[in-house]
């Protein structure tokens, strides 16, 4: 029986050599992308891993969490471990300036064989606000991973927690948010600017599929009840590999009556990737919410 096949260029994790031939050699490169695939998606690790927090002792001065980071891209992935808080001091920085500002802080990857510096470590950075607005991550940094911001305004007379805004992104096995506003039928768009919600998406994790955002109809008109509604069809990797039916919550009826629905429908998503709203007669929503919508892929 014949068969077609090639030869992948890379070595399989991991192998190791027979007795009396060659050893098998692996780098830091190829441990990145190793580490590429579990940790598929940058950023923190854990909930509280290098969270900013005031200091023990109150002043100008933040405590950084200890945890785990994975920093960079595809090129450049990186493990980052803090094993013990860090409290870092704000020496120099203005304690009184004239308006608000907002300090940015980093957690930077230095690596001397990609350039920048002669250096191969990890730090975190807090680059100052002088008056034009937070700085930029370190440009000598090969990696960098934004963590969040600190206050500091006219007659503050320290740090403390309201003063700091952690807004770094969570990494770990999870891939990246793929948007869906393209797939949409033209009858409908993402509501994201209507609610503030995030934007109509999905994103992968073990083999399951997660939804999020929220869609409205481009006319503005609701989605009336007793009805069924094709909005769209998703990309080939999202697609189940049977027919999936889940619940959608949704806005309120509007108007409101006395007699308003579950405030629920009904999603039902096809092998061929068909998404399909069906609306209870008591309901007429303008908007259909997707966060924490999730289905199997198998």
């Amino acid at each position: 029986m014949a068969t077609a096949e090639v030869e992948l260029p890379e070595l399989p994790f991991f192998v190791q050599a027979d007795v009396g031939d060659q050893p098998m050699y692996y780098s830091a490169a190829d441990f990145r992308r190793f580490m590429h695939s579990f940790l598929a998606r940058t950023g923190v690790l854990g909930g509280n891993h290098f969270w900013i927090s005031q200091a023990d002792v109150v002043g100008f001065a933040v405590k950084i969490h200890s945890g785990f980071a994975r920093v960079g891209g595809i090129g450049y992935d990186y493990l980052v471990h803090l094993p013990t808080d860090q409290t870092i001091t704000l020496t120099g920085f203005a304690t009184n300036p004239p308006a608000v500002r907002w300090h940015y802080v980093y957690l930077a990857v230095y690596d001397k064989l990609y350039g920048g510096v002669d250096d191969y470590t990890s730090k975190i950075v807090i680059v100052e606000d002088t008056g034009t607005g937070g700085g930029p991550a370190p440009a000598d940094a090969t990696a960098t991973l934004y963590l969040g911001s600190i206050e500091i305004a006219p007659g503050q007379s320290n740090v403390q927690n309201r003063h700091i805004s952690n807004d770094h992104q969570h990494g770990g096995t999870q891939g990246g948010y793929q948007f869906l506003s393209g797939f949409l039928t033209s009858a409908y768009a993402s509501a994201d600017t209507t609610f503030g919600t995030a934007p109509f998406r999905a994103r992968y994790e073990g083999g399951t599929i997660r939804l999020g955002g929220a869609i409205k109809r481009v006319d503005g008109a609701v989605f009336p009840g007793n009805a069924s509604y094709v909005i769209g069809t998703l990309p080939g990797d999202l697609r189940p590999r049977s027919t999936r039916v889940l619940t959608c919550p949704c806005a309120i009826r509007e108007p409101q009556t006395a007699t308003d629905g579950t405030y629920t429908c009904r999603l039902r998503i096809d092998p061929d990737g068909t998404m399909t709203i069906q609306m209870p007669v008591e309901n007429a929503p303008k908007t259909i919410f997707f966060d924490g919508v999730t289905y199997d892929l198998d």
